[in-house]
């Protein structure tokens, strides 16, 4: 019997089980793809999660340098905010890592402490009494088993079939018409940096009639143009989940 079973291996699943071997339990891991997803995805974290990172010392092996320190500022809806007006009670610290290298830290990390990952294992249900969980997965070659464990945690992602099964609900809307479009911009004849103050005030400025940085809206394919995907995304996207 497992103390714990992982469905999902992706950097919330990995970050788990890092968790529970340095708490002295025996986590395994279950996932259901082959291999890592080399895929563009989320592109950094933020909040305190970089500091607890930086706890774990994992802020350098994710591509930090020294210490994390909080953001002076950030867009977020498209519209700045001057986060370095909140002094020492700034949370937001920032780390821009992708989810691919992200996810390659964790799973190389838990691998270091003992955790037991098994890639190719797809989770197909399970059931539970008041003292285990009996788990069935079907692993690559289509054989499946029957997994035991005290305690199953499913990190399996938006659609979670850990979470449906359990009855967990995940209420909300999503709407394939919706595009996000970003650009980040560097210091040009157009665009500088404001002068005067500390570093932490300094803010971007434009000329009137540059465009905005970031924009938001409704897709509408009679109006699109070859090559316009670039870009874009069919529903607006978060941090790394799993």
């Amino acid at each position: 019997m497992f103390d714990v079973i992982v469905v999902g291996g992706g950097p919330a699943g990995f970050f788990l089980a890092c968790e529970l071997r340095l708490a002295g339990v025996q986590p395994l891991v279950l996932e259901r793809r082959p291999r890592p997803d080399l895929s563009d995805k989320a592109h950094g974290l933020a909040g305190q999660v970089v500091r607890l990172l930086d706890n774990r010392g994992l802020f350098e092996r994710c591509g930090g340098r020294g210490a994390p320190a909080p953001a002076p500022g950030l867009f977020f809806g498209g519209m700045p905010l001057p986060l370095h007006m909140l002094g020492k009670e700034n949370p937001m610290y920032l780390l821009p890592v992708n989810q691919r290298d992200l996810e390659h830290v964790l799973h190389e990390r838990a691998s270091e402490l003992g955790a037991d990952v098994r890639r190719g294992w797809e989770v197909l249900s399970f059931s539970q009494t008041d003292d285990q969980v009996d788990v069935v997965a079907r692993g690559s070659d289509g054989i499946e088993t029957t997994y035991t464990t005290r305690y199953l945690v499913g990190c399996d992602g938006g659609r979670s079939l850990t979470r449906r099964q359990a009855g967990i609900a995940f209420p909300g809307t999503g709407d394939d018409n919706v595009v996000d479009r970003s650009a980040l911009i560097g210091p040009s004849d157009r665009f500088r940096l404001a002068t005067g103050g500390t570093r932490g005030d300094r803010w971007p400025r434009r000329d009137p009639g540059d465009v905005p940085p970031h924009r938001a809206g409704r897709f509408h394919p009679s109006r699109a143009r070859p090559g316009a995907a670039a870009g874009q995304h069919g529903r607006m996207g978060g941090s790394p989940g799993g």
